[in-house]
């Protein structure tokens, strides 16, 4: 497909007075194509406004959020060797409405749980979590509110509960030693109860585990028998797809085998993702998100660190689940994102992604159309 070229801005006036939301008239977007600015139909956040007046395939860099600098600037500021929330961080996922976030850097030291609302156009901090590399852990139960962040590595790797509002608690310990898998909560688990499922593709030839009812109790899928679960040490995905009710993993180093995992613990081989994966990637994980269509996303491109490739340009790759085949979409155009974190809006038809380069250490936003 065709790249659009990225114009920044906002360009336009609202002239739709009494429509006009509690966040007042704001400029209509211009997407990516080039064309004249649309009018918003319905005047809303700032994200509302510009999926409103995207079609499909486009892409726009959202410019008219506040707070994600600050929160940056005032996270660096906390420790010397503090980089950016961006580094090692997970997906995000929207619960209530609200964009949620977990992040941390490099050396671990801070772990930050972000939220993002549409409703006030900021982004705010909710808590700090316990120290540790969020990598591809966090997920949100929709049914009970119940938040979830896997911290990987060490003897013993811990689960940590908490909630829209923070109040993070260690829940439990995993008994053996993972490197670093993916982790997501599963509802249809253990005869409807629910679990976590964490997926480490580097150890005894790819090994997937889950919690019992209890929550606390772990529990390796498929017994004492090893299936061929290939993938890499760091940064295995593992993505719910809530209409399926499956989970599908994999991945990980720049591996291409993907599986699913269905309710009763039945694992299928699928087809193999395909786009430039580059080795120790943060394309892995924190850009794949899946919608409630079947439809799963995958941002992949530069390397983890710098001279793996930060002008490496950006892919997007779409996986049908009815179908099973991946398929290139229209990528950003771009080629120096490096760490990126990625939320499928379901409510809007959008994908939202927050980048970061080594040499830009302003966060960015931007938003693709389904």
């Amino acid at each position: 497909m065709k790249r659009r070229e990225l114009i920044k801005g906002a360009i336009g006036l609202l002239a739709f007075g009494a429509a006009e939301s509690s966040l007042g008239a704001r400029p209509c977007p211009q997407t990516l194509t080039g064309t004249e600015p649309k009018r918003c139909p319905v005047p809303d956040g700032p994200i509302s406004q510009l999926a409103a007046n995207m079609t499909s395939g486009e892409w726009a860099e959202l410019t008219t959020t506040t707070g994600l600098s600050a929160l940056r600037s005032s996270y660096t500021a906390a420790s010397p060797s503090n980089g950016s929330f961006l580094e090692y961080n997970a997906n995000g996922y929207m619960y209530n409405d609200e964009l949620h976030f977990t992040g941390s850097s490099d050396n671990g030291s801070r772990t930050w749980h972000l939220k993002y609302s549409d409703a006030t156009g900021a982004w705010t901090k909710v808590a700090e979590t316990r120290p540790g590399h969020t990598y591809c852990g966090f997920s949100i139960d929709q049914v009970n509110g119940d938040f979830y962040q896997y911290y990987p590595g060490g003897a013993h790797p811990q689960l940590y509960k908490g909630n829209s509002g923070g109040n993070w608690a260690l829940h439990s310990e995993h008994p053996g030693g993972f490197v670093v898998p993916g982790g997501n909560w599963f509802p249809e688990l253990n005869g409807g109860t629910g679990g976590f499922v964490a997926f480490d593709g580097a150890l005894n030839g790819g090994e997937l585990y889950k919690t019992l009812a209890d929550g606390r109790t772990w529990s390796r899928i498929g017994g004492s028998v090893t299936p061929n679960m290939p993938g890499g040490a760091y940064h295995n995905s593992v993505i719910y797809l809530p209409n399926q009710r499956v989970v599908v993993f994999g991945g990980g180093n720049g591996r291409r085998e993907f599986m699913k995992l269905d309710a009763d613990e039945t694992i299928t081989r699928l087809a193999d993702t395909k786009g430039n994966w580059q080795p120790w990637s943060d394309f892995n994980c924190g850009s794949m998100v899946a919608f409630k269509n079947g439809r799963i996303l995958h941002l992949m491109g530069a390397g983890q660190s710098s001279a793996g490739g930060e002008n490496t340009p950006v892919e997007l790759w779409e996986y049908n689940y009815a179908a099973n085949t991946w398929s290139q979409s229209t990528g950003p155009g771009i080629s120096n994102w490096k760490w990126m974190a990625t939320t499928a809006m379901d409510s809007l038809g959008v994908m939202h992604v927050m980048t970061q380069t080594l040499s830009i250490a302003t966060p960015r936003e931007y938003i693709y159309k389904l």
